[in-house]
């Protein structure tokens, strides 16, 4: 949230900046001159210009990047890994394994804990699909592709129960749109 506000902040100051040498450059705007006696000055102006630029870029490189979610998903080992393959048109969804790959919980019926740190390991057995979550308000809150051939691993924490729809959406033949299947969160 505070990298969101620096980045107002430092965006404001910027347009004030080019406002204000606007402002300067119309106001001390004199009679022509040749192109000769302008040139080196234009060349060192925008020498400066880009050196803000610089500056600025990099200030907002050091304040954002810290806050990016990568490091701090990728770091910790999830809690559960919950196995996905996706075929024309179904979800397959579950066991729910701990950190060891052992199963937990019913096998006849997929409940996932709220609150703790799950790993959606998505693949496809046929063409691609795409996994999305969506809570009961019809929100998406996660989403990764299904990809034949290659596991994408999405990092989720549920922190409301309730039910959750898993709908595909990448177009993937005549039925994609009877691709949904339901979790629940408890």
């Amino acid at each position: 949230m505070m990298a969101t506000w620096y980045a107002g902040v430092i965006t404001l100051v910027g347009a004030i900046a080019v406002i204000l040498i606007a402002v300067w450059l119309v106001s001390g705007s004199e009679p022509a001159e040749s192109a000769e006696s302008v040139t080196p000055r234009l060349y060192m102006a925008r020498g400066g210009y880009l050196a803000i630029l610089l500056v600025v870029l990099v200030i907002m490189l050091m304040v954002t990047l810290p806050n990016l979610p990568y490091a701090a998903s990728a770091s910790s080992a999830p809690e559960h890994v919950v196995p996905v393959i996706a075929r024309k048109w179904s979800w397959s969804i579950g066991p729910v394994q701990d950190r060891s790959g052992k199963a937990i919980g019913d096998a006849s019926e997929l409940v996932l804990p709220v609150g703790e740190s799950l790993e959606f390991q998505v693949s496809s057995e046929d063409v691609n699909h795409g996994f999305g979550i969506y809570d009961e308000g019809g929100r998406l809150i996660a989403q990764t592709q299904a990809m034949p051939g290659y596991v994408n691993r999405l990092a989720h924490t549920f922190t409301q129960p309730g039910t959750y729809h898993v709908l595909c959406m990448e177009y993937c033949g005549l039925v994609h749109h009877a691709m949904v299947t339901t979790i629940k969160v408890e």
